[in-house]
């Protein structure tokens, strides 16, 4: 996971916290401070290529669900770098 994929993972988290469901893909580049859609959609992909995510619902609007938190490897549940 790189710096910038956990940044995004530490926001979706926070959101469902603060507004109990998930973020939009506009709230996402709102927080990290993009103006394209684009870099936010292709970090949600990784994630959920990685395993942190599901994208329910055919990708549409909040669907963006965290189903392992940070850290944790799929494969044995170890802790994974974080690259700079």
């Amino acid at each position: 996971m790189t710096h910038r994929q956990g940044q995004v993972l530490d926001f979706l988290i926070a959101h469902w916290g603060r507004v109990g469901a998930p973020p939009t893909i506009r709230d996402i580049c709102n927080a990290m401070g993009w103006k394209s859609t684009n870099a936010a959609t292709n970090i949600l992909l990784k994630l959920e290529g990685l395993g942190f995510i599901e994208r329910r619902g055919s990708r549409r609007y909040r669907s963006i669900f965290v189903v392992r938190p940070k850290g944790c490897c799929p494969a044995c549940g170890h802790a994974l770098g974080v690259k700079p």
